[in-house]
């Protein structure tokens, strides 16, 4: 049995309130902590627990957890053993460089306001999460990517609204690799298919882009 599901069980026979006052909270304070107990009690991962980010006075996440923990009288060494994975899962992902997918149309700017241009950038960059790198593997990782090109281009209809028709996907991984895919979800050959960028800067600083 999980740690989230030891706690999810006793919490259920517990009143949270109850909890709330045994971590050292008056009632007329107490909402914040029941509201992250409740997140504790409802959530299918413990992941999201840790990343609804509690925080306040007393306790972050994780002491939180392991106090909660204490009060349910559930073993020291499996709270510590949650929250060391919890990091270690964070180290790897933060080490990660950041996995994208760009949309290559071969638009080449005419009279567009570079201002709308750069609002609309994002339209060309597709976000991977980088979690599915945890424990997928480089088969279903490309299967991934495959699918996600396959949904795009059938989702736009092969024509990317102001940056016109799609001609390619650049792939880039979690080690900055570039790898060409077509319309169609194939790999092809690399011919140094140019991504650019549009964005806006005033004074110096990056206002809008990706």
């Amino acid at each position: 049995m999980t740690l989230l599901q030891q706690i999810q069980n006793r919490l259920k026979e517990s009143d949270i309130d109850d909890i709330a006052e045994k971590l050292g909270y008056k009632p007329s304070r107490c909402a914040k902590v029941t509201e992250a107990l409740r997140v504790l009690l409802h959530v299918a991962e413990i992941d999201a627990y840790f990343e609804n980010g509690f925080y306040d006075f007393r306790h972050d996440s994780k002491s939180l957890l392991r106090e909660v923990c204490k009060i349910l009288k559930i073993p020291e060494i499996d709270c510590a053993v949650t929250i060391e994975a919890y990091e270690e899962k964070k180290r790897r992902i933060e080490a990660m460089k950041e996995p994208y997918i760009f949309v290559y149309t071969g638009f080449r700017r005419k009279s567009e306001p570079i201002g709308t241009l750069a609002a609309l950038e994002r339209k060309r960059r597709i976000k991977i999460d980088k979690k599915i790198y945890l424990s997928a593997s480089r088969e279903e990782i490309d299967a991934f990517i495959r699918n996600a090109i396959n949904f795009h281009y059938k989702w736009y209809g092969g024509t990317l609204p102001l940056w016109g028709e799609i001609r390619a996907y650049l792939y880039y991984d979690i080690e900055g690799k570039r790898t060409v895919y077509s319309p169609a979800g194939e790999i092809i050959e690399d011919r140094e298919i140019p991504e650019t960028k549009a964005t806006v800067t005033i004074n110096h600083k990056t206002l809008i882009g990706m």
